[in-house]
């Protein structure tokens, strides 16, 4: 009785090469089983293994990799080239590797997928940024700016990015440059960011690093009279301190002040 061959069968991305017959798998083994050598379709990946696996529906790596991390950020790394599955360095499996940038520094390494997803994987600046003094509350005053002007759902994006207020090129892409800037530019803890021109984004040019009470003297001298009178008549009427900011285009901590009569009481 002659055998049925698989050669020329076709499963999911395999197709099968060489009808390789009923073969032990092991030498502890007393069952033979039906094995194939094929062949992927798309990238000529060879394999072989059990004919019942492929008709489950074994697929090639390259169909893995049909997903590109391109443009993925892990921590401070940016993916800028998915090289897809090969060798590992020490060992014969396949693991999938990738290019990334460093996006504080702009350095490239390359790496496995599961070594930048897990942070096993650390730009040498990287470490030696967060041990910059202040780091932590300068990083955090960086992403609330960003998001401010980025994130339409922030919690102030209406009176900022909304208005058309932006972050500069220089600024945008990583914190290193604006914490270099604050050091060299009069940081300390007890001051806050300002933008000297309100009509303008952040930007070296237009920052600098005032008091809270300097903030809202500032503010204060910017906000026209009549903007005053108007967030008061609409406070009388009932209206909410919220839509009254995004009414009219004063922050909300401004609306908070002129309701609570903290600033601006002597205006009637």
């Amino acid at each position: 009785m002659k055998l049925k061959s698989y050669i020329g069968q076709v499963y999911k991305t395999f197709k099968v090469i060489e009808d390789l017959g009923s073969i032990l798998l092991n030498v502890n083994s007393k069952i033979k089983r039906n094995c194939v050598l094929v062949s992927c379709v798309e990238c000529g990946y060879k394999k072989s293994g059990l004919i019942s696996n492929f008709q489950k529906g074994l697929s090639c790596k390259c169909k893995k990799s049909s997903k590109n991390y391109e443009g993925k950020i892990f921590g401070n790394f940016k993916v800028i080239n998915d090289l897809g599955y090969k060798l590992g360095v020490s060992s014969k499996k396949e693991y999938r590797y990738l290019i990334c940038e460093c996006t504080d520094c702009g350095r490239s390494c390359e790496g496995m997928v599961q070594s930048f997803r897990k942070s096993y994987i650390k730009c040498d600046c990287t470490i030696g940024i967060r041990s910059i003094e202040h780091w932590k509350r300068i990083n955090r005053i960086y992403i609330g700016m960003k998001a401010r002007c980025l994130n339409k759902n922030a919690k102030k994006y209406e009176i900022y990015g909304g208005k058309g207020i932006t972050v500069c090129d220089e600024w945008i892409d990583s914190c290193r440059p604006f914490a270099e800037w604050s050091l060299k530019n009069g940081y300390k803890e007890n001051l806050t960011i300002d933008r000297i021109d309100s009509s303008l984004g952040y930007s070296p040019a237009n920052c600098r690093w005032v008091t809270l009470e300097d903030n809202s003297r500032y503010t204060k001298r910017s906000t026209p009279i009549n903007k005053i009178l108007e967030i008061k008549e609409l406070l009388k009427k009932g209206h909410k301190r919220r839509d009254i900011s995004v009414l009219v285009g004063i922050s909300y901590d401004v609306i908070s002040n002129i309701d609570k009569g903290i600033r601006w009481a002597d205006v009637i």
